[in-house]
């Protein structure tokens, strides 16, 4: 007969692991949100709640996105561009 070892699997208790949420992760969660309302999937008397929350996390990631810079050099449609 072959003998079984036991094999001992032993979990890094030194290492904690990380969590957290990136703007990224809310923002799909606001994507999430208007699809499923799209499909019809939150009940009515949900709305006001689901609409909020939704609301509030979009807010977050407009307010925590830092402002996109312009380049100054780059000519608007109402100015020629110089050679």
């Amino acid at each position: 007969m072959s003998e079984v070892e036991d094999v001992v699997v032993e979990e890094a208790v030194d290492a904690p692991q990380e969590v957290g949420l990136s703007l990224v992760d809310i923002a799909n969660a606001v994507n999430f949100i208007d699809v499923m309302s799209q499909r019809g999937a939150v009940k009515g008397e949900e709305l006001e709640m689901v609409g909020s929350f939704r609301n509030r996390l979009a807010a977050f990631v407009q307010a925590s996105t830092p402002p996109q810079e312009t380049d100054a050099e780059a000519p608007t449609a109402d100015e020629p561009a110089a050679e």
